[in-house]
């Protein structure tokens, strides 16, 4: 009401006065106002730069004075040049910084963002045994680059955006807690550094990660990977309660180890490459959809877990796979297993329209069911163990040459399918064999039953030059063919 009351000219003395008095507080700073618009800026350059810039605080108790407020919520650091941090300290707290085509360089210091913008565009920024913590922050890096050596980045209830940026982890540490990281056209590289990620999310977008040296642990988190690149090299993942997505990527594991607990992995168009290195699945969910998997000189363990392969291929060679109280099913997918070992203990393998090739390898069952429907399975100078398991075959071809096949308390069916052996040999000890509409050809090799009981039906046998043994054994022919040739045999009823 009072100001109602003024007239022109005493509204514009009292208006110069305030400027007056704001630029009297503010004598080491640059003052500008435009309307209800004031702004107070400062060249920082130096120590005694920052000591004057401080003095500039007064002005807080001036707007006290006059009944003014200053918008905290506005404030602001715009870069434009080189900026060093050599052990000092940073705070912003409800406020926005931008850095556009300029450096910052921090080394043994110490910055905090608490409700905070941090924008770079076109900069570079370098951490160096420093400490960096964003609380409830967004960052957001466009065709930046950011550089951390020994240092510490963390990261509560925040979000950072990089895009067509570059950053570097050299033996530091980052800590991501219930926050959200998008790479988009950029490149991650982490040596003997560590990340953790608690309840966040990861979107890596036509990106290259590297790890070196590294770890990194997930916990109750999503990753997301789209036409992006992921390499680990003598490193170490863990992935606890969380999701990882790869679509039309390409990882690649070297000398490293990846642990999966209660987590799910989907792979689609992808190609999977592990070498030397350790895969552990807990209670955990595989899918790999039109991709392909290389295991050389690894190992893979799958407890309790689920892996489910639809038009892929899986190659392993010098490998070991394991496989306790899991499942396995592979849909129109090509598996090859070259001087490997796969293991497989109360678990089931489900082979749909697939191709097995094992060569020079070793395969053991026990308590475990296999199914093989429209498949082929190709067995070459290896070995396949069967303990009180279950063997279906419907319509498809088993293959073996030079090669050993034993079981012992298993069932074996099949229907409607093709088996060959040549040179090899087949030993079946308290085991069940059904044969219905299907055809058994053995060249040269050797067949034992002992307290065993085969079944055909429809079927055909043919042995030539081999050799037949039978234990305390039942065999069974209805509408069945069968030819010896050259055959030695020894029965014992």
């Amino acid at each position: 009401m009072i100001g109602d009351r003024q007239t022109k000219n005493e509204r514009e003395n009292d208006s110069k006065n305030e400027y007056e008095d704001i630029d009297k507080n503010t004598s080491h700073s640059f003052v500008s106002s435009f309307a209800d618009d004031t702004k107070i800026s400062e060249k920082i350059t130096s120590v005694e730069h920052v000591e004057n810039f401080k003095l500039t605080i007064k002005v807080f108790e001036w707007a006290t004075e006059i009944l003014v407020m200053f918008n905290n919520v506005k404030f602001q650091i715009l870069g434009h040049g080189t900026v060093t941090l050599s052990h000092g300290t940073v705070t912003l707290s409800h406020g926005t910084v931008t850095l556009s085509h300029g450096t910052v360089t921090f080394s043994q210091g110490t910055v905090t963002f608490s409700h905070g913008t941090v924008t770079l565009s076109h900069g570079t920024v370098t951490l160096s045994h420093g400490t960096v913590t964003l609380s409830h922050g967004t960052v957001t890096l466009s065709h930046g680059t950011v550089t951390l050596s020994h240092g510490t980045v963390t990261l509560s209830h925040g979000t950072v955006t990089f895009s067509h940026g570059t950053v570097t982890f050299s033996h530091g540490t980052v800590t991501l807690s219930h926050s959200t990281v998008t790479l988009s056209h950029g490149t991650v590289t982490l040596s003997h550094g560590t990340v953790t990620l608690s309840h966040g999310t990861v979107t890596i977008s036509h990106s290259t990660v590297t790890f070196s040296h590294s770890t990194v642990t997930l916990s109750h988190s999503t990753v997301t990977l789209s036409h992006g690149t992921v390499t680990l090299s003598h490193g170490t993942v863990t992935l606890s309660h969380s999701t990882v997505t790869l679509s039309h990527g390409t990882v690649t594991l070297s000398h490293g180890t990846v642990t999966f607990s209660h987590g799910t992995v989907t792979f689609s168009h992808s190609t999977v490459t592990l070498s030397h290195g350790t895969v552990t699945l807990s209670h955990g969910t595989v899918t790999l959809s039109h991709g392909t998997v290389t295991l050389s000189h690894g190992t893979v363990t799958l407890s309790h877990g689920t892996v489910t392969l639809s038009h892929s291929t899986v190659t392993l060679s010098h490998g070991t796979v394991t496989l306790s109280h899991g499942t396995v099913t592979l849909s129109h997918s090509t598996v090859t297993l070259s001087h490997g070992t796969v293991t497989l203990s109360h678990g089931t393998v489900t082979l749909g329209h697939g191709t097995v090739t094992l060569s020079h390898s070793t395969v053991t069952f026990s308590h475990s069911t296999v199914t093989l429907s429209h498949g082929t399975v190709t067995l070459s100078h290896g070995t396949v163990t069967l303990s009180h398991g279950t063997v279906t075959l419907s319509h498809g071809t088993v293959t073996l040459s030079h090669g050993t096949v034993t079981l012992s308390h298993g069932t074996v069916t099949l229907s409607h399918g093709t088996v060959t052996f040549s040179h090899g040999t087949v030993t079946l000890s308290h085991g069940t064999v059904t044969l219905s509409h299907g055809t058994v050809t053995l060249s040269h090799g050797t067949v034992t039953l002992s307290h065993g009981t085969v079944t055909l039906s429809h079927g055909t046998v043919t042995f030539s030059h081999g050799t037949v043994t039978l234990s305390h054994g039942t065999v069974t022919l209805s509408h069945g063919t069968v030819t010896f040739a050259l055959v030695r045999g020894n029965s014992q009823a």
